[in-house]
């Protein structure tokens, strides 16, 4: 409960300071893993109440496919495919998300907000 208070106080500060927003959520794993269905279930609920707010959603897969080269393979694809869009937030869940992330922000997402859950072992963003 602690730290659905968290995400929504974060959520809250962040979106609301202006209209019209959009939020990228990364996923580690692919659709239909118990825990990444989880926590997009917990967040689609919250963020379908809010009709200015456009919730892009993408699985990195990397239950199945656990390679350096993808992981290259994936920024140049995301950096195609988000090319014409500013995300006012990106979401990673998990700790391949968060890493994947950490090595290619200013690649992707540079100065966009970044809220993280279900990180094992955290230390420090962009280490």
């Amino acid at each position: 409960m602690k730290y659905f208070l968290l995400f929504s106080i974060l959520f809250f500060n962040i979106l609301y300071a202006s209209q019209n927003k959009e939020v990228l959520l990364i996923h580690s794993y692919h659709k239909g893993y118990a825990w990444t269905d989880d926590i997009s279930k917990a967040i689609d609920k919250n963020f379908s109440e809010h009709k200015d707010i456009e919730l892009t959603t993408v699985y990195m897969d990397t239950k199945r496919i656990d390679d350096s080269s993808y992981l290259e393979d994936l920024s140049k694809l995301y950096k195609q495919q988000f090319s014409n869009r500013k995300f006012d937030l990106v979401i990673l869940s998990d700790n391949n998300a968060f890493d994947f992330v950490s090595k290619y922000y200013d690649y992707l997402f540079k100065d966009a907000p970044v809220l993280f859950c279900g990180i094992n072992n955290y230390l420090n963003f962009r280490t």
